[in-house]
């Protein structure tokens, strides 16, 4: 009893800790950093699998290619700060995408500081390095993958334990729901609908609900306009964020 109200005080912290970075979040996608996608979390084990892959094949070949291992390691560690994202539904865009990966769960986790995720910092800098050297630059040897391969494998093992732990916060919050009168089951089922992702495409121009499909054609209701912050399903209104 005691571990099972610790692991819950350790997710409800985690997932305090998301929301709070989500204004950080929404500055990173209205400079094209990053960009929505559907939340995947098969993606993200995939991610995570693929990586550790990727770990047991840098010390395959440690001492053959100490540049190509480290590199491996690097992309290991890359993938599993991309499946932290594609949990949540983001996905880095644009110059500088593998940076912005740090710098998203960064901003989501922190404080207390994040040393494994910070480990990809200088992993990234000296990868650059390496993926296209120049005289001046000295390129991975066996002591970066004797540093990296742990690194890597500290920054995948966190994020498995995010990715299991910290569920999808990006879809529009449900602030307030208020049932303006009497309201049948189908219009309490679709106002979550009105305020997923799904129907985000609907709502790009202010006023515009946006609801398409069956439950549109069986109550037009459903399809009134509304303000963008206050959208209405019938005789329910959500209040959101997001």
């Amino acid at each position: 009893a005691g571990r099972a109200r610790a692991r819950e005080r350790g997710s409800a912290s985690m997932i305090d800790r998301w929301d709070r970075g989500r204004a950080e979040v929404d500055r990173l996608i209205d400079q094209g950093r990053l960009t929505r996608v559907a939340a995947n979390q098969e993606l993200a084990r995939l991610h995570l699998e693929k990586a550790s892959v990727h770990i047991r094949s840098a010390i395959t070949l440690r001492d053959i290619d100490s540049a190509g291992a480290f590199t491996l390691a690097y992309d290991a560690a890359r993938l599993a700060m991309a499946a932290v994202l594609v949990n949540q539904g983001l996905k880095p865009r644009g110059e500088g995408a593998h940076a912005v990966l740090l710098e998203a769960v960064l901003a989501q986790l922190e404080p207390p500081r994040q040393q494994e995720f910070r480990e990809f910092d200088w992993m990234r800098r000296l990868r650059n390095d390496t993926q296209y050297p120049s005289l001046d630059r000295q390129t991975a040897l066996v002591d970066d993958v004797d540093q990296g391969v742990p690194a890597a494998q500290a920054i995948i093992d966190r994020a498995a334990r995010l990715v299991e732990l910290m569920p999808p916060p990006l879809k529009l919050r449900v602030r307030r729901v208020t049932v303006l009168g009497d309201a049948d089951p189908l219009q309490l089922a679709t106002v979550g609908r009105i305020l997923s992702p799904t129907h985000r495409r609907g709502c790009r121009r202010p006023g515009r609900l946006g609801l398409r499909g069956p439950a549109c054609r069986s109550d037009p209701a459903l399809c009134a306009p509304a303000p963008r912050e206050s959208r209405t399903c019938g005789n329910v209104a959500g209040h959101v964020t997001g």
